[in-house]
């Protein structure tokens, strides 16, 4: 029995000295319990009780500890959105570790966080100097030059992440994104194509293979992807908005109708649906709905100039003439110098057919200030003074608009009159 406990003796005084030893090697028990403390740092971190795990590191004094330590110390910090910590403590940690290319990786995903762009693009590239075959580097130093309009970089490194991983269908459209600002509507197209088919749920591409079908004329092509996302996103009123659009080029006036209807009731503060809908409306003749359309348009944007002068239009059809005449100036008003000849024209019509000839012709005259070389404006001053008997201005008013007149067949038809009323006054004028 004494022997045994000897024995027992002898290992506990040997377990006490190795204690003893690990301990001095690490420093002291100080040492113990910040390892302790940082290990229960990093495990509240994995479960996502980031104040906890900051508590934890900073007891542990992980703020000027090692490189683990300081790393999640700033991934806790990032975890609360707290991205200029996080940026400070992972910065220390790249530096203590600078071969860690994860914690590179993370810096400038925390750099992009923070705005400062030029410092993670930095970072990406040094990544990338260490191991070019790195993915999420290549495809996140691509967005960035993206959003730089750096196409032909950023189309570079997509093209590489392709090469690598053939089914990524997010490189794909971001590819096709940077084909389409170069210009390459073709390989756009087949870009957008391959992203929707490798993920046939991912709206982005199926909206923008819509959209390059669309600018394009082929109006059933874009309305069958528009849609399919339209599917997948029920609620969104944008792409209700542009399946209405398509229906309108196709001329199908109901099924574009309620589409600007349930886009306008699914976000009625958007001016351009009402406008649109305002749009149908007047080009199937039904000017009363029109105008409606277009004063909800004007209540939730009152400065477009658009809306006003489409409303006069709706009203001067309507016989409105007072209603049409303050729209037309609220148009006058609103537009930039070298838009106003048209809308000076328009108004300038509905004083003429109303007999109002001095206010026609004073439009008429204005439009012209704007732009002397307008035909229409030209054209019509030169028939107001007609109308009114100033032969002598009608003649020469007549005499400059064959002046600029086309010389193809368009205005034919404006290019006799005008001929023939110079004839008739000269012959009149002979005769006295």
């Amino acid at each position: 029995m004494r022997a045994i406990r000897c024995t027992l003796l002898l290992i506990l005084v040997h377990s006490f000295v190795s204690a003893s030893e690990q301990v001095s090697a690490s420093g002291d028990s100080t040492n113990v319990k910040s390892d302790s403390l940082t290990s229960r740092g990093i495990r509240l971190h994995s479960e996502a009780r980031y104040a906890d795990a900051i508590t934890a590191l900073m007891r542990a004094g992980a703020d000027s500890g090692s490189a683990t330590a300081r790393f999640y110390l700033g991934l806790s910090y990032s975890g609360l959105n707290e991205f200029r910590d996080a940026a400070k403590h992972i910065s220390a940690a790249v530096r203590l570790d600078s071969l860690n290319i994860g914690y590179r990786y993370r810096l400038a995903l925390t750099l992009a966080q923070l705005g400062e762009i030029s410092k993670a693009q930095e970072q990406y590239e040094t990544l990338l100097a260490k191991d070019p075959s790195f993915l999420p580097a290549l495809f996140n130093l691509g967005v960035l030059l993206q959003e730089q309009r750096e196409f032909r970089r950023s189309s570079e490194l997509f093209l590489k992440v392709i090469r690598r991983r053939p089914t990524d269908f997010l490189s794909f459209y971001n590819l096709g994104v940077c084909m389409t600002a170069l210009e390459q509507p073709d390989s756009a197209r087949v870009c957008y194509a391959t992203s929707m088919t490798l993920n046939p749920s991912h709206v982005p591409a199926i909206v923008n293979l819509a959209s390059f079908h669309y600018d394009r004329k082929n109006f059933d092509e874009a309305l069958r992807l528009f849609r399919l996302a339209l599917r997948l996103r029920p609620t969104s009123p944008d792409l209700t908005y542009k399946v209405g659009q398509c229906f309108q080029q196709l001329q199908k006036w109901d099924f574009a109708k309620e589409c600007f209807q349930a886009a306008s009731a699914l976000n009625p503060t958007r001016s351009d649906f009402a406008a649109q809908l305002g749009y149908t409306y007047f080009f199937t003749h039904q000017y009363d709905s029109s105008c409606i359309a277009y004063q909800r348009a004007i209540a939730l944007d009152t400065a477009n100039s658009f809306y006003h002068l489409n409303l006069a239009l709706a009203y001067s059809i309507l016989d409105s003439t007072k209603s049409a005449i303050r729209e037309f100036q609220r148009a006058i008003d609103l537009r930039h110098p070298e838009e106003l000849a048209r809308i000076y024209n328009q108004l300038a019509g509905v004083y003429f057919r109303t007999g109002q000839f001095p206010k026609a012709k004073a439009s008429y005259q204005k439009a012209l200030e704007v732009d002397s070389q307008n035909r229409e404006a030209r054209y019509y001053l030169s028939v107001t003074y007609d109308r009114v008997t100033d032969v002598r201005n009608a003649r020469l008013s007549f005499e400059k608009y064959l002046a600029i007149a086309p010389k193809d067949t368009a205005q034919s038809n404006w290019k006799q009159y005008a001929k023939k009323r110079i004839r008739e006054i000269d012959k009149k004028a002979a005769k006295r």
